[in-house]
């Protein structure tokens, strides 16, 4: 948390979470694919990044079916 305090967002290193929203929110922004490279030695977390990205987009996708199913019952 201390780091939290004395850094603005952008000067902090990026977040797997930012990085998916990201690419989710050019891909809606622009209809044009979108590609996320994990690079790092064996062992430091490329695989379970992979698995928050595409948590990540499940949610997201989940939550606008939800809205939109919502909408229509309003």
């Amino acid at each position: 948390m201390k780091m939290l305090e004395c850094c603005h967002l952008k000067d902090m290193p990026p977040h797997v979470y930012s990085i998916a929203r990201s690419a989710y929110e050019s891909l809606r922004k622009n209809n044009q694919s979108q590609s996320v490279v994990l690079l790092g030695h064996s062992g430091s977390g490329k695989t379970t990044n992979v698995f928050h990205i595409l948590e990540y987009f499940c949610f997201v996708t989940a939550m606008q079916q939800y809205r939109q199913k919502l909408c229509k019952f309003l």
